[in-house]
């Protein structure tokens, strides 16, 4: 009976290829946990560092998805619309995961949140959610004005209304035409 050998390549390290960057995309929505301005130490310019707490499941644990930006988000920020508490949807690249710590005695530890940090994170169209209560302004309502109100007939401004033609002038322009 013949005998048969098979020998498959068998690599020793994973050094021998490069690994190339996948597609991470993740979209979360949670609520701004911190938003600060940081200044940045090589130049005069600030960027913007965000973190947005999400629950995975139903009464599960939470998770802290933290980011950068030095462009649209700051300006969101400056301008008040980014404080903390917002709901927010943020979509953005998943570029490191950390769920240990080391403390000054060289310990290793467990975060009680885990973080994910993004980068190119952005807030898609309709991903400004909902304002904690102390942010939010409350819209004045517009004034209803009934034609039948006394006031509002000696207040409204009234335009003449124009002279139109009549049928047969109408008819009379058409043949000259």
């Amino acid at each position: 009976m013949p005998a048969y050998f098979v020998y498959v390549h068998s690599l020793n390290s994973m050094t021998e290829f490069t690994n190339y960057v996948q597609f991470n995309q993740v979209t979360v929505t949670g609520r701004v946990a911190k938003a600060e301005v940081v200044n940045a130490k090589s130049e005069d310019s600030q960027f913007l560092a965000v973190t947005v707490l999400t629950t995975l499941t139903t009464n599960g644990q939470t998770c802290a998805f933290t980011f950068t930006d030095s462009n649209g988000l700051l300006g969101l920020h400056n301008a008040g619309y980014l404080p903390v508490g917002r709901q927010v949807t943020i979509s953005g690249h998943i570029s490191g995961v950390k769920e240990t710590y080391v403390d000054k005695a060289g310990n290793i530890n467990m975060l009680t949140t885990p973080q994910i940090k993004l980068s190119g994170a952005l807030i898609p169209d309709g991903g400004l959610g909902a304002m904690p209560k102390d942010k939010t302004t409350v819209v004045a309502k517009n004034k209803i004005v009934r034609p039948s109100d006394a006031s509002a007939q000696t207040d409204t401004p009234v335009d003449e209304a124009p002279q139109l033609a009549t049928a047969g002038a109408a008819n009379d322009q058409i043949k000259d035409f």
